[in-house]
């Protein structure tokens, strides 16, 4: 296996990416990687981007360093055994391997491997080695992994739960967090509304946090009694919370002008990061570091993009092709940064109601991410996160 994963790292997937551009096809299915590597410190020392710059893309693509090939070499074939053997554990993931690249464990591994980078950030190209120690603690099991629990309203039935669950490989980390409001509705007939989705890992002592995702709720969730239920509960995390002037202004058409502010936000998210907090607690985890660009996946969409605007080059001219293209990647570039810069804003409006939680410094102050410091949960005003915080619990999964 060891022979195996090098081989194709070295043999396929490198010649592949300098001459394809990042477009590479496993089992049928095109999958796009816009990334160089560099093996050699001759290689290194002389290399000029441009030489195999992909002119499709907007900005250069990252380039994989490896400096110490050796111990490159083991981290990169633990990380993958590791990656294998957590997929194999979930027969929905690995059913899902196998629908992306098929049958073939050289696909997989090849897909796997390509994968990987795409989760890294500009300083992990950069350091591939501690990049990959740290993705392969994040498949360690953590000390304590039991379901958390709280009454969210008694008199009205309503409860949160959160578990931690398995996701593929695509996605950003092995784990994430998955909550839940669960209550009954008229008929008496229990009914769950989910809560956003929090990717995570763990490594060294420090959890990151990756993303804080939606999820897709029922058809006619918004004419059921029980979501609007729950809707106007979790809106109280609004209580008290006043908009800036500046914002106030922005809501009112009074001023085209967007500031950042911290009320602008998803509720719900909140709920979700209050029992991670939680979660992180329990594990005494007292620093918390938000990636908040990873390169490769934004390019990989550009480059998409650019791919299907090509199909189309014998309907329009080449003016009217640019003119949709460019509307896609502002469009792509909007998204990002929304994505991004609403990320951070939730976790701003965290601090504000667990002032624990002290942001240490922000996206380009030191790297590319957030970093924030934990301290010992010690607030005792009255809020309707703070109160579900002092009453979270775990039960024991077989309950």
């Amino acid at each position: 296996m060891d022979d195996l994963i090098l081989d194709i790292f070295y043999n396929e997937i490198i010649p592949d990416l300098n001459t394809k551009k990042g477009k590479v096809k496993i089992h049928d299915n095109l999958y796009y990687f816009p990334f160089s590597i560099v093996t050699d410190e001759k290689e290194e020392a002389s290399f000029f981007f441009n030489d195999a710059r992909n002119e499709d893309l907007s900005f250069e693509a990252p380039v994989l360093i490896i400096r110490d090939k050796e111990n490159f070499d083991l981290m990169l074939v633990e990380y993958i055994k590791c990656q294998i053997q957590f997929l194999n554990e979930e027969e929905n993931l690995r059913n899902y391997l196998v629908l992306c690249c098929g049958e073939s464990i050289r696909n997989q591994i090849k897909y796997l491997l390509l994968l990987t980078w795409k989760n890294a950030t500009s300083e992990d190209f950069l350091n591939p080695q501690v990049f990959l120690s740290r993705r392969i603690q994040f498949f360690m099991k953590e000390d304590n992994l039991n379901p958390l629990q709280a009454q969210l309203d008694i008199t009205q039935g309503l409860s949160i739960v959160s578990e931690i669950k398995r996701q593929f490989a695509s996605l950003e980390t092995p784990y994430y967090l998955d909550s839940k409001v669960i209550g009954y509705n008229q008929n008496g007939n229990e009914e769950s509304y989910p809560l956003p989705q929090i990717s995570y890992g763990i490594s060294e002592g420090i959890a990151y946090l990756y993303s804080i995702k939606g999820q897709k709720r029922p058809h006619n969730e918004n004419k059921t009694p029980f979501f609007k239920k729950v809707d106007r509960y979790l809106y109280k995390a609004n209580d008290h919370v006043q908009d800036s002037f500046e914002y106030q202004a922005y809501k009112e058409k009074k001023s085209d002008y967007y500031p950042e502010n911290i009320s602008d936000i998803s509720v719900s998210a909140l709920y979700s990061l209050t029992m991670f907090l939680k979660h992180l607690e329990r594990n005494k985890i007292t620093k918390l570091v938000i990636p908040s660009f990873l390169p490769l996946r934004y390019l990989a969409k550009e480059q998409a993009i650019n791919e299907t605007v090509s199909l189309f080059r014998f309907l329009y001219k080449e003016e009217r092709l640019e003119q949709i293209k460019e509307e896609e990647l502002a469009q792509l570039t909007r998204d990002i940064c929304n994505q991004t810069e609403k990320l951070i804003r939730t976790l701003r409006r965290l601090s504000y109601h667990f002032p624990n939680i002290e942001i240490i410094s922000y996206p380009f102050d030191l790297d590319s991410n957030l970093q924030m410091k934990i301290s010992a949960y010690t607030n005792k005003e009255t809020h309707i996160l703070t109160n579900l915080y002092n009453q979270i619990t775990s039960f024991s999964k077989s309950r």
